[in-house]
């Protein structure tokens, strides 16, 4: 079966053609095949109940939308041909969401999962003064991103990084933005310049220390609104505003 021509879409993936489809991961594209295998099985198998010749679409996680029949099912594995492919371009790849690790796993996935949803492709966890050490359960995290991109018809997968300390963060401070409750300025005033990397800090619950606040080099502070935010609400809400603005 030969593969039709690559189609290039720009702009948002919400499209009519892509609303009713069940979107499946799988990095496993290898010339005119895409082989799903792990989780994936089970679900499109024993779930979804798909045999031989069903149409599945899928992703690699880089923007690519996959349309194929399956060749072949296994317990392990899944073979699928593909008929055409497409690829999406990421609006908000040059956009970084720089989060604390905030002891709450329950709500760092929850900022995951729903700035995912917004479009949100990348971010970086930092260890803050004022929240109490934890460990980032990056399995989980991963898995959670990959979900919500699945959910959401969103084809690139989130990459997700971590660093000690604000300071690591100022080597972005030409274009670190810093979310702060009493910043004069708005979000909604930003102009972000395409090309360009923007990298949005938010604080922990308690705010910054004193120590942190002279580390940061940024001039750039913005303000979400009159609200006192929870730093996943916060997260939520600028990936909301920033929509508006692309």
């Amino acid at each position: 079966m030969r593969l039709m021509n690559m189609e290039i879409i720009n702009g948002y993936w919400i499209l009519e053609f892509l609303s009713e489809i069940e979107l499946y991961y799988s990095p496993n594209v290898i010339g005119e095949k895409v082989k799903i295998i792990g989780e994936e099985v089970r679900h499109i198998s024993k779930v979804m109940r798909h045999k031989p010749g069903d149409k599945l679409y899928t992703t690699d996680g880089k923007g690519f939308l996959y349309e194929g029949t399956i060749e072949k099912i296994s317990k392990d594995e899944i073979e699928i041909n593909i008929i055409s492919k497409k690829y999406f371009e990421n609006v908000l790849e040059n956009i970084w969401f720089c989060l604390p690790k905030i002891k709450s796993q329950d709500r760092i996935e929850f900022a995951i999962e729903k700035c995912t949803e917004l479009g949100i492709t990348n971010f970086i966890f930092y260890n803050a003064e004022r929240e109490i050490k934890s460990n980032l359960k990056r399995t989980r995290i991963e898995k959670v991103a990959m979900s919500a991109m699945k959910q959401s018809l969103r084809l690139h997968l989130p990459k997700i990084e971590e660093v000690n300390s604000i300071t690591d963060l100022n080597k972005f401070n030409h274009n670190l933005i810093v979310l702060e409750q009493k910043s004069p300025s708005r979000l909604s005033d930003l102009k972000i310049i395409s090309g360009s990397q923007f990298y949005f800090l938010f604080g922990p619950e308690g705010g910054f220390s004193e120590k942190e606040t002279s580390l940061i080099c940024s001039e750039n502070h913005y303000s979400l609104g009159l609200s006192r935010l929870r730093t996943e609400t916060a997260a939520v809400s600028c990936a909301s505003i920033i929509q508006m603005l692309i």
